[in-house]
């Protein structure tokens, strides 16, 4: 502080990244510096769920991935046709809910594993902890 220098460490790189600057630079950078660490996280977050998004078309496809075997799944992506009784035996079966309903990646026509009717879209289940 004698010198006029704070040092700054961003700990979204894999080493603790520090970087020295004056403090009256501080006002003029801080928010470009916290914006870099808001997408950094925010990609990184991103890649993350995407990678453990399975694409699943099939009733024996859902219930082997949510088995007890598959302590590692993440999310489905799977079609639905809002049966509420199919969401009720899904969660009593297996503790998977519906959690959110894609805008974009889950339009698409198809069918519902559980039911065989047309569905117009796919949604995300996941287990419930």
């Amino acid at each position: 502080m004698d010198e006029g220098v704070v040092s700054l460490y961003k700990r979204t790189e894999d080493a603790k990244a520090s970087m020295k600057m004056k403090v009256d630079e501080i006002k003029g950078n801080i928010a470009s510096i916290l914006e870099e660490i808001q997408n950094t996280l925010y990609e990184r977050s991103k890649a993350f769920t995407t990678s453990r998004i399975a694409l699943i078309n099939t009733k024996e496809e859902f219930y082997s991935y949510f088995s007890e075997k598959n302590k590692d799944c993440g999310f489905a992506l799977v079609h639905y046709n809002k049966d509420a009784n199919i969401e009720e035996k899904l969660q009593q079966d297996l503790n998977v809910t519906v959690r959110c309903i894609p805008f974009e990646m889950g339009q698409e026509e198809g069918f519902c594993p559980f039911s065989n009717l047309p569905s117009s879209q796919r949604v995300i289940y996941a287990r419930s902890y």
